[in-house]
């Protein structure tokens, strides 16, 4: 008897026990949904006010563990120009399927090359033709029009200075080569001021008027981001973006991650052009400056630096307005979501150059006005 009455006292004890965690769990679960409703109106509120309430896209720019820069299957440290796309990749996949050649240049995806010799396309991620197949960088689409070999010699990342500075690296070897693209965009001139930009670069400072190299050999390091897929995870949500710019700007932004050395990226940008001038004449080489630009902050500092390089005497072709012009009429026709080009976009640029140099073949072989060509 004593043993049925403990028996019921103890089930009488559990019953209210249940209950107690039942609706315990209940509010949980309807404090999370109110929680969620409340951050979800947030974020429409956010979204709303930015004028992007349906967007899918990232709500905050591009972060250093995004870039082929910090992923090791793309790119291999360089001690001379801090790193190069890595050398014979075959069909790797990312945001586009590339391939690259022994000296980590970017095939064209034709698998053979006309006869002739070469064309060099130097530049940033725009000449080697981010988010696009390797048959739709514009280096890819000129070699077409051109029916000669065209060297896509273009890396992701790039400032001014490591595109010059790869450029004459290149060239020391090739003797294949007479003429070259040098593709600037307004970014290009900016990141002559910095030793780190998603991962350690040389850099120029201006000693007595002159460009004197610094950071070289360029130490093998990169700044891992802590906590990277939980942030990947937030790049959608724009009340994110806001709340954390604030909150931890130096994870959730790049430029916690880089080290700027001095603000006279415009200044070194004309001399590296002066540098280049010198180099290219002692080798009987023409150059084409081409003018290009994705954003309109880069604008002036293009436009400074296109002015310079035709007070010099180069070759200029300059797309900038008109590819401004085409982007804010139509940006998804011509440009990615990254702000690259888009297939459209390249070809359009390869058919510019294409055209250019057809109709100025004979005035100006070396790539320099006949007032300041050598003799």
């Amino acid at each position: 008897m004593k043993s049925d009455i403990k028996t019921s006292t103890i089930l009488a004890d559990e019953r209210p026990r249940w209950k107690t965690i039942l609706f315990s769990a209940a509010l949980v679960l309807v404090s999370m949904a109110v929680v969620a409703a409340f951050l979800l109106v947030l974020e429409a509120g956010v979204r709303l006010k930015r004028g992007v309430l349906f967007s899918t896209g990232k709500a905050a720019g591009e972060t250093v563990d995004e870039t082929p820069v910090t992923r090791r299957a793309f790119a291999r440290h360089d001690p001379l120009l801090g790193h190069i796309p890595a050398p014979n990749l075959k069909g790797l996949k990312a945001h586009e399927a590339f391939a690259t050649d022994s000296a980590g240049a970017r095939r064209n995806g034709t698998g053979s090359q006309p006869p002739g010799t070469a064309v060099m396309a130097i530049g940033d991620s725009f000449t080697f033709g981010l988010d696009v197949d390797d048959d739709g960088t514009w280096p890819a689409r000129l070699e077409s029009l051109l029916d000669r070999p065209v060297i896509n010699a273009g890396v992701f990342g790039y400032g001014l200075d490591q595109i010059v500075l790869r450029g004459e690296k290149l060239l020391e070897t090739r003797r294949d080569v007479d003429l070259v693209i040098l593709a600037v965009f307004g970014n290009d001139i900016e990141r002559c001021e910095y030793s780190y930009l998603y991962a350690s670069k040389p850099y120029f400072v201006i000693r007595e008027g002159r460009l004197e190299l610094r950071n070289v050999p360029v130490p093998d390091e990169y700044t891992p981001v802590r906590l990277a897929s939980l942030r990947n995870a937030l790049r959608r949500s724009h009340l994110a973006d806001v709340l954390l710019k604030r909150i931890a700007p130096r994870w959730w932004l790049v430029k916690g991650r880089e080290r700027r050395e001095h603000d006279r990226g415009d200044e070194v940008a004309s001399l590296l052009l002066e540098r280049w001038i010198s180099f290219a004449r002692q080798r009987d080489l023409r150059t084409l400056y081409v003018a290009l630009v994705a954003w309109p902050n880069d604008v002036a500092r293009l436009q400074a630096l296109t002015r310079h390089a035709e007070r010099e005497g180069m070759e200029v072709l300059d797309l900038s307005e008109p590819l401004w012009e085409m982007i804010q009429a139509d940006k998804d026709r011509w440009q990615a979501a990254t702000g690259h080009l888009t297939r459209e976009g390249n070809e359009w640029v390869a058919m510019q150059i294409a055209g250019r140099l057809k109709s100025s073949a004979g005035p100006h072989p070396t790539g320099f006005s006949s007032a300041t060509r050598p003799h």
